[in-house]
């Protein structure tokens, strides 16, 4: 049913961006689709122009914790590609489509739009409810994501690690945490030591006990500690700068010397770190780092 559903569209797209075998010209366009990647209201930000460039935002790694990164990528698909893309998408806008159904709170949406001739047609998909032909459109081109994922402009990378994982109550684990600048530009964040004070990220150690099942976890199983200058296991240069800023492949190290009154149990530990501001050139988002297994005694 889907491949009946999908044939129409093909046709069409055939009929609007090819003639006698080769592509049309087309003027500027530019395609974009961005979702929700964090209950916090950060996404994810894919942008296609007529060029042939894509550009993708990430502001979160929950969706790909192993990742431990956000940042700004970007790849060059070409225009013959670009136009592909556009010729599907305005398919789909020439065609009534049938009206999506409602679809429980917290589902994943994706809001695709293409600009062009000073016009634009906006979209709004969910996969279970919206038609199979505009979701198929939509898996297409989060493909060009991926591709552009390979090409760091300017990420940030999270790495964290505690000297030991047995922990006797009410002493201290040093907390070290490496944030490491990759791409082709400088990366600019937030300072994760001033920060806190302006209320724009910085670093939290949380801690959720990992022995008791789902339904017994009270909030008291949660704990967040920000890690503050005050913590820091010594001096540091960047101690008053309000952002951080690092060149390719270089790393910023902290480590935090953190006072554990946790109740006595198994808990899974993870940094996060979040950079909160906006403005051109600074990477927000928030980084989790995968959990590591401690035990308070």
């Amino acid at each position: 049913m889907k491949n009946l559903l999908l044939v129409p569209i093909l046709l069409s797209l055939l009929m609007m961006s090819c003639q006698g075998g080769k592509l049309m010209n087309q003027g500027p366009f530019t395609i974009t689709a961005s979702f929700d990647a964090d209950e916090g209201g950060l996404r994810h930000l894919l942008r296609l122009d007529h060029t042939g460039r894509a550009d993708l935002v990430i502001e979160s790694n929950v969706l790909e914790p192993a990742t431990e990164a956000i940042g700004v990528y970007r790849a060059e698909i070409g225009k013959e590609r670009a136009q592909e893309f556009r010729g599907v998408w305005a398919a789909l806008s020439s065609r009534s489509m049938p009206e999506s159904q409602p679809v429980p709170p917290g589902s994943t949406m994706v809001l695709v739009s293409l600009e062009e001739a000073g016009s634009t047609k906006t979209w709004m998909i969910e996969p279970s409810s919206s038609p199979p032909a505009m979701c198929k459109a939509a898996e297409r081109f989060r493909e060009v994501g991926k591709e552009a994922e390979k090409n760091p402009v300017r990420e940030i990378r999270l790495k964290a690690s505690l000297d030991k994982t047995v922990i006797e109550r009410s002493t201290s684990v040093k907390v070290t945490i490496k944030l490491t600048a990759e791409g082709v530009e400088h990366v600019s964040v937030v300072n994760p030591l001033t920060a806190p004070r302006k209320r724009t990220g910085g670093f939290t150690l949380w801690g959720v006990r990992s022995d008791l099942p789902p339904a017994d976890i009270w909030p008291q199983h949660s704990i967040h500690k920000v890690l503050t200058s005050e913590l820091l296991a010594a001096s540091h240069d960047h101690i008053k700068e309000e952002f951080l800023m690092l060149p390719p492949g270089q790393t910023s190290v902290y480590e935090f010397n953190v006072p554990i009154t946790w109740e006595p149990g198994e808990y899974a530990v993870k940094v996060i770190f979040e950079s909160l501001y906006s403005a051109d050139k600074v990477l927000k988002g928030k980084i989790v780092s995968l959990p590591a297994k401690v035990k308070v005694q």
